[in-house]
């Protein structure tokens, strides 16, 4: 069920970072903020919400592990802007390593297969699309996702890894954030 929560939550992570838009005024000390007139209410998930704010999104991810604990803040930007209580995106997103196959058909639905440019166990991986953009080098493989090779994810240089949350503490997550990748 915990993998379930997390699926979950990078689903919503990854339609917002390929959906970008905005929102109303408001100041704060750290970055020009936007009174929030817009937040996505869920009608089955529990562990995200997203804020549309006028120059950034916000994504709040719960941590399914604790109780109303937040897991990580991610936020979504065309523009640099200093956040200190997250992650930042820049959008548009370039390219993204997937970790997990049952990521591809949410990039397929919605036209953005073309932005995978990793992938974890190409030999596992049955998308044809995916396996073809393996065989013209559109694509690498980045290992096992519970042991990815980072030198690969340096050399793709990615916009953002999608990890799939197997447990609280993982090392290949803290890892890739250690790098400053999202």
């Amino acid at each position: 069920i915990c993998t379930m929560k997390n699926l979950f939550a990078n689903i919503l992570i990854f339609f917002v970072v390929f959906s970008f838009i905005g929102c109303r005024s408001r100041n704060n000390s750290t970055h020009d903020e936007k009174l929030c007139d817009s937040i996505v209410t869920n009608q089955y998930a529990e562990y995200f919400k997203i804020e549309y704010f006028e120059h950034y999104k916000k994504i709040t991810v719960l941590n399914p592990w604790k109780e109303n604990a937040v897991f990580d803040c991610y936020y979504l930007s065309k523009d640099s802007l200093p956040f200190s209580d997250g992650t930042f995106i820049q959008t548009p997103i370039k390219n993204v390593i997937a970790t997990s196959c049952s990521l591809f058909e949410f990039f397929h639905l919605i036209n953005e297969t073309n932005k995978i440019s990793g992938v974890c166990d190409i030999k596992r991986i049955y998308n044809k699309e995916i396996q073809e953009k393996y065989q013209n080098k559109e694509l690498d493989d980045v290992g096992n996702a519970f042991a990815i090779n980072m030198e690969k994810v340096l050399r793709i240089n990615p916009s953002a890894v999608f990890i799939n949350g197997f447990n609280e503490d993982d090392q290949n997550g803290n890892r890739i954030k250690s790098m400053n990748i999202p």
